[in-house]
């Protein structure tokens, strides 16, 4: 809504915008390794998507060049479209269409070239140059770099690695391979469906040639090929040179349901039997996900899952579809004890919620998945997945009455709450229900995650909690629902850098507190913290003149009120006082407010001693130095305490 925009575009503008680190969530692989992929706040996922937009501007010349003749994956629509990309089914078709062409075409030897962890390699500095390539590195350049370190992984700042699973990542990993598909389309005939590249020949050696320049082409950005995926053959038909790409029904969105006989007869090509195991992973995924129940597939699906994890999406998919089966409930306490794996355990849970809501659980049974349940919630080292399955089971327990299973839902992560909310049990809703640490929460995520059962049940949120805690985004949303009459806010950037720097209560209306002076006193903070981690005398620099700003309105306010402490900032020629001499430790004011006295002078003494402010020490004359980290944190440390004291006088 646009009010939320708004107020997403003013902390942009302003560099107040704080990105968070990706939830990561990780599915197993067919190699026994897993694949992570990054779950974004909605913010987040909103200001990477605009930054995917502008980048879409900048480049689709240069792509149109090579869409349908050598790329086919993430085709970007026409500007007027609601959609970023075209329906992926049919640029599909199209990669398939044209591996079929080349082969009919005489190029029956093919390489298959993979990536290893190609999300995770993509260096941001190198995206932005491909974008922008005469673009020398300023504020906004550094800004965007900033946000993709944030997102790129949930413990470090690192300069390379998108978050997998949004969109626009999928786009930027497009841009990034820009380079190579331009090197290699030409001389070669080479096509791509996003890592996966083919290369066609005549001749081996012809080949052979071409991976060695693709290998090097792809080493020069910092991405590594696999060696284990890839390979040069001969192929012998159309059916081997298409290999393991299914085949789809360009512009069909229909899920045609296939029924048990046909499905039966589809997987069993697609599966051995000494063992039973998976051979042809894509028809025996579609046979799962489109299949009617029949008791020959479930035995197979139940065989399986154990042996294929990765497959276990499609596999639950097709058992969602049952009602209560001992055999399917002897499966997920398998699973849940014995599978090294988070994601298919979480699915385990949640399949074991449905049949407890059924009420098909024996008492036995029941306390030991609750026993489970219980100890993965309190355990801050299981996943995402499985904590989100075990509170689903908590909740559902609680709704049936076996106790108040949700409180263990009060100091989870944002997202792991947001998507509990719609199964939060009734008594989550009263005045002292778990729903109140939700609307608390400073991400709006949790929030709106109640707001169907807000409506359901009539409740107007500011009832729960003070109005003030609620997150304006959340706070916008319920007011547009006509849940509450709650007023609007202006937003204050200034608030925002201060609580997510310095841990000081949001609603503190500093905005109201340096009056005309807001808008300068911004842009000093903005500046410092957008240079915290990559410049820290640079950072003490902006932060002591936001000091200042900030002392004089807080003289002017204890002027106004009548209260100890205030001192002469303007002397007889109306000049201003030095700041320096201002903070006097023997002076009212110092005297007054010690945390805030302390913090701003011991800044002030040091932002003197830098070489960017005087290459000597004046009284010492040996040379000064730069701020060490140690210092920073220091620092950091005071002024949370001085912002604190400012804070609860005003």
């Amino acid at each position: 809504m646009s009010d939320n925009l708004q107020r997403l575009h003013h902390l942009l503008l302003n560099r107040a915008f704080n990105p968070t680190p990706p939830q990561r969530v990780y599915l197993p692989k067919a190699s026994g390794l897993q694949r992570p992929l990054g779950l974004l706040r909605l913010e987040d996922q909103i200001v990477l998507q605009a930054i995917a937009n502008v980048f879409a501007k900048k480049v689709d010349p240069k792509r149109q060049k090579i869409q349908y003749d050598t790329v086919y994956s993430n085709i970007l629509t026409n500007v007027d479209s609601p959609f970023f990309f075209r329906d992926w089914r049919i640029t599909f078709t199209h990669f398939r269409n044209r591996v079929e062409e080349y082969y009919r075409a005489g190029y029956q030897w093919i390489a298959d070239f993979d990536l290893a962890a190609f999300y995770d390699t993509i260096s941001h500095d190198l995206l932005l140059q491909t974008v922008y390539p005469k673009t020398r590195p300023n504020a906004e350049i550094d800004y965007v770099l900033k946000l993709l370190q944030k997102w790129s992984s949930p413990n470090a700042l690192q300069r390379h690695g998108l978050p997998q699973g949004p969109i626009a990542s999928d786009f930027l990993a497009e841009v990034f391979l820009l380079p190579v598909d331009n090197a290699l389309r030409l001389g070669h005939t080479y096509v791509r469906y996003v890592d996966d590249m083919r290369l066609f020949g005549r001749t081996e050696p012809e080949v052979r040639q071409a991976v060695l320049e693709l290998e090097v082409a792809c080493r020069e950005r910092g991405l590594i090929p696999q060696a284990a995926k890839t390979s040069v053959r001969r192929a012998k038909s159309i059916t081997d040179a298409v290999g393991m790409l299914p085949s789809l029904s360009a512009g069909s969105g229909e899920r045609r349901q296939l029924t048990p006989g046909v499905a039966e007869k589809h997987l069993q090509v697609a599966i051995d039997n000494k063992p039973v195991r998976i051979i042809d992973k894509t028809r025996a995924r579609f046979v799962f996900f489109r299949a009617q129940a029949s008791p020959k597939l479930l035995q197979w699906a139940i065989k399986l899952l154990p042996r294929h994890p990765e497959h276990f999406d499609a596999i639950m998919a097709y058992l969602s579809q049952y009602g209560y089966r001992r055999s399917i409930e002897t499966l997920c306490l398998s699973l849940l004890q014995q599978s090294p794996y988070e994601a298919p355990r979480g699915e385990a849970f949640h399949t074991l919620a449905r049949f407890l809501k059924q009420r098909k659980l024996g008492g036995i049974v029941r306390r030991s998945v609750l026993d489970l349940a219980m100890s993965a919630a309190r355990d801050r080292n299981i996943g995402f997945s499985e904590k989100w399955g075990a509170l689903h089971f908590l909740c559902v327990a609680e709704q049936e009455g076996l106790g108040r299973y949700s409180q263990f839902c009060r100091y989870q992560n944002e997202l792991l709450q947001a998507c509990i909310g719609p199964v939060l049990p009734d008594a989550a809703f009263a005045p002292d229900g778990v729903v109140t640490y939700f609307l608390r929460r400073s991400a709006p995520e949790p929030s709106l995650s109640v707001t169907s059962k807000l409506l359901e049940y009539s409740i107007d949120p500011s009832s729960l909690v003070t109005s003030d805690q609620i997150p304006p985004q959340a706070a916008n949303v319920f007011r547009e629902l006509g849940l509450t009459s709650m007023p609007r806010t202006r937003t204050d950037a200034v608030a925002e850098i201060i609580f997510r720097r310095y841990g000081v209560d949001k609603t503190v209306r500093w905005r109201r507190f340096l009056g005309a002076e807001y808008t300068h006193a911004l842009g000093l903070l903005a500046q410092a913290d957008a240079v915290f981690d990559t410049g820290r005398s640079e950072w003490l620099q902006w932060q002591n003149s936001f000091n200042q700003t900030l002392f004089l309105a807080f003289q002017r306010h204890l002027s106004s009120l009548g209260l100890p402490g205030v001192i002469r900032t303007i002397d007889r020629l109306g000049h201003m006082v030095d700041y320096g001499v201002t903070l006097d430790p023997r002076n009212s004011f110092s005297r007054n407010y010690t945390n805030i006295a302390i913090a701003f002078r011991e800044m002030n003494n040091r932002r003197n001693r830098l070489p960017t402010s005087h290459p000597y020490e004046k009284r010492t004359r040996f040379r000064t130095e730069y701020l060490t980290p140690l210092e920073r944190n220091r620092f950091v440390h005071l002024l949370r305490r001085a912002y604190a004291e400012i804070a609860s006088r005003i």
